[in-house]
């Protein structure tokens, strides 16, 4: 359920800001969130990190439990660590998962066959 209603723009900007400021504080040191049932996920920075640990990480955020199968709200108290979880999902598809099988110019992918 939605719920409108008419708000000061600058609250909800903050609230942004709060939401995006805390993903990207975890990025910078090592960090660890205290979701809304208790459970301390820990969010190393992702660069350090390499594809075991990664996977390892993936696999402790998700059996945390911190989130259900619904979509997590912009507001959400636990977005930060969703946040962390997305980004840590598309380094390690990158970086673990393509690895060299990645395109550095998918635009070679379509070139050929043409004259």
């Amino acid at each position: 359920m939605m719920r409108c209603f008419r708000a000061n723009p600058s609250y909800a900007v903050l609230i942004l800001l709060m939401g995006s400021s805390a993903a990207a504080a975890a990025q910078e040191r090592h960090d660890t969130l205290i979701a809304l049932n208790g459970v301390a996920v820990p969010t190393p920075v992702i660069k350090s990190l390499d594809c075991a640990e990664m996977a390892s990480l993936l696999d402790q955020i998700d059996l945390s439990g911190y989130r259900s199968s619904e979509t997590v709200a912009e507001s959400h108290p636990d977005r930060p660590i969703f946040e962390y979880e997305n980004q840590l999902t598309q380094a390690h598809y990158y970086e673990c998962t393509l690895g060299d099988n990645q395109l550095a110019d998918p635009a070679e992918a379509f070139s050929h066959g043409f004259d």
